[in-house]
């Protein structure tokens, strides 16, 4: 059997929040298309559900964003204000 390789994922009905989930470790890809917020938390036992990492995209570009070392990924996207994903 294959691995998997989705990621669940979901918008805020105002459009400026994204949280996703990949299945297990891996990269995801996002195409940004404005200026946003990116944040990871870690969901794990270990971490405690802290936040592990938080920056800012600020060009129109796509990002590969790799889970983190022994850690599963939560990643958190953020409109700028006034923005929308």
């Amino acid at each position: 059997m294959g691995a998997n390789n989705y990621v669940t994922a979901a918008v805020s009905d105002d459009r400026r929040l994204l949280v996703a989930l990949p299945a297990r470790a891996a990269i995801v890809s996002v195409d940004f298309g404005s200026s946003m917020a990116i944040g990871s938390l870690s969901p794990s036992s270990t971490a405690h559900g802290k936040t592990l990492k938080t920056e800012t995209q600020k060009e129109k570009k796509v990002r590969r964003i790799p889970s983190p070392p022994g850690e599963d990924l939560v990643l958190l996207v953020r409109a700028s204000p006034g923005g929308t994903l």
